[in-house]
């Protein structure tokens, strides 16, 4: 199943449609789901792996699911993506981010004031 097909069919089960998802993201807004929770779709692995970290906070459980242990992934090559080192790298990333008093739980929710 090409990924973009498997983004479709989570935001159906959200009842949201592709055309949907993308109009919001032109706000940069992403509206919460009907029962409160959000949801952020990337097709670029690393970026999801990320944000999903960063979106997390104290005594959050963060679920990247998908790879199981493959520690590679194919875009166009294949190439070396272990989620587990991303998921260090990105707490790694947070971390540096909170020291320095940016609060990352509203990520991509409620931009930097600055933007």
């Amino acid at each position: 199943m090409p990924k973009l097909d498997i983004l479709d069919d989570i935001l159906a089960g959200v009842g949201w449609t592709m055309q949907d998802y993308l109009k919001h993201g032109e706000n940069d807004y992403y509206p919460p789901l009907p029962n409160g929770h959000r949801l952020f779709l990337h097709d670029i692995r690393r970026v999801a792996v990320r944000c999903a970290v960063a979106m997390g906070e104290e005594g959050d459980m963060v679920v990247v699911a998908g790879k199981g242990h493959e520690t590679y992934q194919i875009e166009g090559e294949k190439e070396f993506f272990d989620d587990r080192e991303e998921c260090l790298e990105a707490l790694q990333y947070v971390d540096e981010l909170h020291q320095a008093g940016i609060d990352t739980s509203e990520f991509p929710w409620r931009l930097p004031e600055s933007h």
